[in-house]
């Protein structure tokens, strides 16, 4: 496997026709990527290992030398997997995964050719649109249906962006204080906090 061949199935991953495709291609060039980063290390490849074991390996960490691109390989990984096994795939999420196999194809060809990266850094984190896309995602991988619109309660599936009325939380709040406002049992709350703020005051509103 090449630089060039690995464009070229990148190239083929953001032209496929349907969204699941794109994601399943996306998920087939990570799985490339980390062959050719260990061909590339001399290193023999674990074969029983899974891919999420095989993105954590430090082979493949010491390469990429970036945090970031390895949470967004995992974020490939898991959205092909949902596209093989049928769940639905919308276009923000399939274009994210074409962001960072981008990016990650870019960073090889860089280190193997000394080339600039032509791809742009995804913004991953620093977007709460993408903080989003990271959410839900993984809430679909621990097996929850998550609802596509807005502060909608309907269980047992996961709710997204609940509005909490007249609530401060100057005392950490809980499950059993929301689950009275809401009169439903609820299994967890999942709050995504931007760590350039102040990550112990903030309003629940």
């Amino acid at each position: 496997m090449t630089v060039n061949e690995l464009n070229l199935k990148l190239n083929e991953a953001i032209a496929a026709q349907s969204y699941p495709e794109s994601a399943k291609l996306c998920r087939a060039l990570l799985e490339t990527c980390v062959d050719f980063i260990f061909a590339k290390a001399d290193i023999k490849k674990p074969k029983k290992a899974s891919l999420l074991e095989l993105i954590d390996n430090p082979t493949i960490t010491a390469y990429l030398d970036d945090a970031e691109i390895i949470s967004a390989m995992h974020y490939v990984r898991i959205l092909g997997m949902n596209a093989q096994h049928g769940r639905s795939v919308r276009r923000k999420e399939a274009k994210l995964a074409q962001d960072n196999i981008a990016y990650l194809v870019g960073i090889i060809e860089s280190k193997e050719t000394d080339k600039v990266c032509s791809y742009q850094k995804p913004p991953y984190m620093n977007e709460e649109a993408t903080r989003k896309l990271y959410v839900d995602l993984y809430l679909k991988e621990a097996g929850w249906d998550v609802l596509d619109e807005e502060n909608v309660v309907m269980p047992p599936k996961a709710g997204i962006e609940i509005k909490v009325e007249g609530m401060v939380n100057t005392e950490p709040f809980n499950n059993y204080d929301l689950s009275k406002m809401f009169g439903v049992n609820l299994a967890a709350v999942v709050r995504v906090v931007n760590l350039l703020h102040d990550s112990v005051v903030a309003k629940v509103a």
